[in-house]
């Protein structure tokens, strides 16, 4: 096997995303377009007036072509966390309904169900909330026991994965991993 290309993405991306449809990568703030090897990078407004950051994630509506960014919301302390942003053709907006709650970790989205799944932690209180795609209506919001770490979709199973982890509650350590039905 050999290495077919590399691009330097950045500080901690979560996970990678693959737009087929503008034949792009995302890589946390980080655009690579497969066809050029050109790179660029994106910027999400915070909440706060005239803050930005880079995404940490770029999740991709692929029915309607649409790029969401998590990102952190630009403010300092206790009430900084990440939220969700949308792509509007020319720039992230952070207002109007959007998928997630305050304090997002991770966000999915589920073509054959056109939903997001977003796990989300603030002040100890952890979930899981689900959403419909379209207009970002929530279905559910899930408590979770844990910190979510990651998830994993599973399309074909109906199921998504959730890994929540301890942290120095049990002796050794150990992970949970949590299927849950998705239809």
């Amino acid at each position: 096997s050999r290495s077919m290309a590399s691009a330097d993405i950045g500080a901690r991306p979560v996970g990678l995303s693959i737009d087929l449809a503008q034949q792009r990568i995302y890589a946390g703030a980080t655009i690579i377009d497969w066809q050029t090897g050109v790179t660029s990078t994106w910027r999400v407004p915070g909440v706060t007036l005239g803050s930005e950051s880079p995404p940490q994630q770029i999740v991709v509506d692929t029915r309607r072509g649409i790029p969401y960014a998590v990102a952190f919301n630009g403010i300092p302390g206790s009430n900084g966390g990440s939220i969700i942003a949308r792509w509007n053709g020319q720039a992230f907006e952070t207002t109007g309904p959007l998928p997630g709650k305050f304090s997002v970790i991770e966000a999915l989205y589920d073509e054959r169900l056109d939903r997001f799944y977003v796990t989300h932690s603030r002040m100890g209180v952890s979930g899981l909330q689900v959403s419909v795609a379209e207009d970002s209506a929530e279905i559910a919001d899930l408590p979770l026991e844990r910190y979510p770490l990651s998830m994993a979709l599973s399309p074909n199973t109906w199921h998504l994965w959730v890994a929540l982890p301890t942290y120095g509650e049990a002796e050794p350590p150990h992970t949970l991993l949590r299927a849950y039905d998705t239809r």
